[in-house]
C-alpha cells in the first residue's frame, strides 16, 4: 500500500527529541515512498515527512529522532553498517 505523508514526528515524538535521522529527500512523494519500501524490506521502519523549501514541499525518508547527537551518531553508525547513508538534522 502507499505511505502517505505523515507528521508523526511532531503527533507522537515528544518535542525533546532534537535529532532526526533522515534516509534521504526527495521531490516526489511516489520516490520517498518506493525508498520506504526498500528500507522496510531490510527491516527498517521510516516514514514521511513533508516540508517546504525555498516554496517547494520536499519529502523526508524519516528512520529515528533521539535526545542527544551521541544518540543520534551512533544509530547513524548502525544504518551506514547495512550499507544505508544517512544523515542528522538538528530540530
Amino acid at each position: 500500500f502507499p505511505y502517505t505523508t505523515l507528521f508523526r514526528s511532531q503527533k507522537t515524538a515528544p518535542r525533546s527529541f532534537t535529532y532526526k535521522l533522515i534516509a534521504g529527500t526527495f521531490s516526489q512523494l511516489a520516490n520517498a515512498n518506493t525508498y520506504i519500501n526498500t528500507l522496510k524490506k531490510n527491516k527498517i521502519d521510516a516514514f514521511v515527512n513533508a516540508y517546504k523549501a525555498n516554496g517547494k514541499t520536499l519529502y523526508r525518508v524519516q528512520v529515528g529522532a533521539f535526545k542527544t547527537l551521541a544518540q543520534a551518531t551512533n544509530q547513524k553508525s548502525q544504518f551506514e553498517k547495512k550499507g544505508f547513508d544517512v544523515y542528522i538534522v538538528k530540530k
